[in-house]
């Protein structure tokens, strides 16, 4: 990383968060352009999915009974998930619906770092939570946002984290419950949107009193906050833009043959 930062001419980030620590960590990078890009979504891998995707579990997918959380759960989301299950525990699910977390690990076949099942047992024991915390391809994990009921997108406790599926989710329409840290660039967007299940939380609260407030929002209708803004296309064209303005820089040239 400091070879890197000490010759470029320009970085981009996911995060703003990111780009400030790269600033504290390095001061000698402070004049170099900086931009932040998030993740955006393809239209096109969404349309391909619709087809030829798929989803784990087959026989017990019951798409609209399915209540999906896609992407690893890292110890740091753990407030965020429990926090969920206690708002499980205040106001259950409709009779017949699964919450499904899938994709819970890192490494296909390894159990995750949070045990979702064991904290439902615990805080929920009359929800039925069931794991898949194998990796899946990208097509697949499409597939599945398409075709469970509700989605429920579960956010760090790390301020400047940036997932990557906030824009499939929305992209997806559906009913959505976002438990996310108040000062996260997921939140604020979703925020600006209004959205309906959207739930922040701070570093010092407790998760049964977030759960507590959870089960009092109204998510069971479908969220239409996907903005073309945020698609591949656009990515793309935030990514020309800094390459034009790093390319437009006096002295780039002599930093790209060094490198």
């Amino acid at each position: 990383e400091p070879g890197c930062v000490e010759r470029a001419a320009g970085i981009t980030s996911v995060s703003r968060g990111y780009v400030d620590d790269l600033k504290s960590r390095y001061p000698g990078c402070k004049g170099v352009l900086m931009e932040t890009i998030p993740f955006g979504v393809s239209e096109s891998d969404w349309e391909l999915a619709s087809r030829i995707g798929k989803v784990p579990w087959e026989e017990k997918f019951q798409d609209e009974q399915v209540w999906l959380n896609l992407g690893r759960l890292a110890p740091s989301m753990r407030k965020a998930l429990e926090a969920f299950f206690y708002s499980l525990s205040r106001k259950p699910p409709p009779v017949g619906t699964m919450i499904l977390l899938i994709g819970t690990s890192y490494q296909s076949g390894q159990v995750s770092e949070l045990d979702p099942v064991a904290l439902a047992a615990r805080i929920c024991p009359g929800v039925r939570v069931e794991a898949w915390p194998g990796r899946l391809p990208m097509l697949d994990a499409l597939r599945c946002l398409q075709r469970a009921g509700r989605l429920v997108f579960l956010g760090s406790d790390e301020a400047a984290y940036t997932p990557s599926r906030l824009f499939p989710y929305l992209m997806a329409k559906k009913p959505l419950l976002a438990v996310l840290h108040s000062q996260s660039p997921a939140f604020q967007r979703m925020a600006a949107s209004e959205a309906p299940g959207l739930m922040g939380f701070t570093a010092g609260e407790d998760p049964k009193g977030v759960g507590e407030k959870i089960a009092g929002l109204a998510w069971d209708r479908g969220v239409n906050l996907y903005q073309d803004l945020y698609t591949a296309k656009m990515m793309s064209r935030d990514l020309c833009k800094l390459f034009d303005r790093v390319a437009d820089t006096e002295g780039v040239s002599s930093k790209i043959k060094r490198g």
